[in-house]
């Protein structure tokens, strides 16, 4: 009898391991695993885990296993990316009943040793796939797609609604050194990738064969460095003149951007090598995914967007943890390509009654509410967005936000600013305004700090301070196997992004509040980055 494959893991954490399991979290998801992340309170139940095919306990008290009988594979880990005496980074990890402890000097290796145990204890029964699992390993952490796979989410913010309200013109990115940089590595681990798993042009599709030597891990890693090299390639406002140059072992020469976006890369191509990964297992749920996202990217396959969803939706039972997120990725689908927000809404508000920790879809309900002038069920709905996001903690605690992932704090920063516009428009309270509008502000200036992922980079060799800041973004050269936070904070922080989010605030405080600290504040931070970006 052939055993399943890993399909679904679930990372269960106390609040304050947000940063540890972002890195987990984001590693599986690149290789075609499921992964609910879920920041648990201090009492909490076992028997309330749903069913996945991985349980990773981080970061709990490992003197007592939980008992956790669903059959999952169970992995007991504890880590933390801040050093022991900054010198040592300790993890531990149970084999069998013995509690084992590491230790490493190196926050680089430290990710490395975390990342090759828990492949080995989670695919222990298959061998093909955990060597390849491995590669692929090798592969992200020395081209450091973590903390770039973190960032990349940051282009959204140029799409958001809140900015298009604010009638503010900036959709695109300015190719500069780091972004070229994340064009490389992605085009990087595409090409190795493509390379070993045989998915060339020439490939032929197997038939019936699971023996090829190919892993659907593996299939599903390049394919995603694909799409994630195309998403950039469309999020800039001009392609950039260098080459993408690679290894003379896997391409003789390098190709232009433009190349690798219409041809290399182009979504049908991808389409056609997933196609090969389904051949050989056509219930690996998250091809279905990546296809729908690779199709949304084409005018020509866009519209085949909704039959993956659809087939997902079809395939998954509702009491499945992942069942709410697909509801509400359909949702997405009709609201932006379908033209149906009548089916959008309906889809977002399932998700919401299958998960109330769903913070998307309870965005997005509060959003039309608020548009049906529903004020108050769009305030109480947006306060609960911050509320999932925090986990209940206090927003106002600085050791809170730094929990928040970017993707997360660009969440509380659009709740912010609705619950202003409620308070405007609703209460014609000034003093309501202004103070929903100072919590977007702060939120804006904890986009722009990101401890989160600050937490998860080496900071080895990092420049001191005040060289740094006299260095500009462009001058900045990426390491191999390790991002120095100042490199990405350079370019971060001059980025378009950043741009959006203080021209959001200032279309506040230019008119409609009139609290001169916070005026200060805002115009301080614009004018501030206005002149760095000039120079």
């Amino acid at each position: 009898m052939a055993v399943q494959l890993i399909r679904t893991i679930q990372i269960v954490h106390p609040f304050e391991s947000a940063s540890e399991a972002e890195f987990l979290k984001e590693f599986f998801r690149f290789l075609g695993c499921l992964v609910y992340d879920r920041p648990s309170p201090e009492a909490w139940n076992v028997e309330s885990l749903s069913q996945s095919d991985a349980v990773i306990f981080l970061n709990y008290p490992m003197e007592s296993q939980y008992g956790f009988s669903s059959g999952s594979i169970c992995v007991y880990l504890s880590f933390d990316f801040s050093a022991q005496n900054s010198e040592v980074y300790v993890w531990k990890t149970l084999e069998g009943t013995t509690l084992v402890s590491n230790e490493t000097h190196s926050k680089a290796t430290l990710e490395s040793q975390i990342l090759e145990h828990l492949i080995s204890k989670i695919w222990k029964d298959f061998v093909l796939d955990a060597k390849c699992i491995q590669k692929v390993r090798e592969l992200y952490l020395a081209n450091n797609l973590y903390p770039l796979l973190q960032y990349k989410r940051a282009f959204r913010v140029l799409r958001m609604g809140e900015a298009i309200d604010a009638n503010i013109g900036i959709s695109k990115i300015t190719p500069e050194h780091v972004i070229v940089e994340m064009l490389r590595a992605f085009w990087y681990v595409y090409a190795v990738l493509r390379n070993k798993q045989h998915l060339s042009a020439q490939e032929t599709l197997p038939e019936g064969n699971n023996e090829d030597g190919r892993s659907v891990y593996g299939v599903y890693a390049c394919v995603n460095a694909g799409r994630c090299l195309r998403q950039v390639c469309l999020a800039l406002r001009y392609l950039p003149d260098d080459n993408l140059d690679c290894i003379a072992a896997v391409e003789k020469e390098g190709l232009s951007p433009e190349e690798v976006r219409f041809t290399v890369c182009s979504a049908q191509t991808l389409i056609e090598q997933l196609k090969i990964l389904l051949a050989k297992d056509k219930s690996f749920l998250a091809a279905y995914l990546l296809a729908a996202s690779i199709s949304k990217t084409s005018r020509d396959l866009e519209f085949a967007a909704r039959e993956y969803y659809s087939y997902i939706l079809a395939q998954t039972h509702p009491s499945d943890i992942y069942y709410a997120f697909i509801q509400y990725e359909l949702g997405n689908y009709y609201e932006k390509i379908g033209g149906n927000i009548s089916a959008a809404v309906q889809y977002f508000k399932q998700a919401l009654d299958q998960d109330d920790n769903c913070y998307q879809a309870q965005y997005k309900v509060s959003c039309y509410d608020a548009r049906a002038g529903r004020y108050q069920e769009a305030e109480i709905g947006f306060m609960r967005v911050t509320e999932i996001l925090f986990c209940g903690r206090d927003s106002d605690t600085t050791a809170n936000w730094e929990q928040l992932s970017l993707k997360r704090t660009q969440y509380a920063f659009k709740s912010y600013i609705w619950l202003a516009k409620i308070a405007y428009n609703y209460y014609r309270s000034t003093a309501m305004v202004t103070e929903w509008v100072s919590k977007a502000f702060q939120a804006a200036k904890m986009y722009q700090a990101s401890w989160l992922l600050r937490r998860s980079i080496d900071f080895a060799g990092e420049p001191d301070q005040e060289e740094s800041s006299a260095q500009k973004p462009q001058e900045a050269t990426l390491k191999s196997g390790t991002m120095e936070w100042a490199t990405l904070q350079g370019y971060h922080r001059h980025s378009e992004p950043m741009h959006v989010l203080w021209l959001v605030l200032y279309s506040w405080v230019d008119g409609v509040i009139q609290d001169e600290y916070l005026q200060t504040l805002v115009k301080r931070e614009l004018k501030a980055f206005e002149t760095s970006a000039g120079e």
